[in-house]
């Protein structure tokens, strides 16, 4: 029942925020953070310039990019969130 009500209100139910974006509760609405320079480089080497996931890993870990708890991308799975 707390949760619903609080859902009418217009909060946000998750504990987790979105990679890329910061929730603004007096405009109740995300805003692109400095995180969305992460994404916008996984998407180029992903998409634009065909990488592999070893390869778009290796190249954060090399630009200085950790997961949001301090880690090194791994080979296998490019965490960011």
């Amino acid at each position: 029942m707390r949760m619903a009500k609080s859902a009418k209100s217009g909060n946000i139910l998750t504990g987790i925020s979105r990679y890329g974006y910061t929730y603004n509760r007096e405009k109740l609405q995300y805003e692109v953070n400095e995180e969305a320079k992460v994404l916008r480089e996984i998407f180029r080497l992903y998409i634009e310039q065909d990488s592999s996931l070893p390869k778009v890993a290796t190249r954060l870990n090399e630009l200085g990019c950790r997961t949001r708890s301090s880690r090194k991308n791994e080979q296998k799975k490019v965490r960011i969130c």
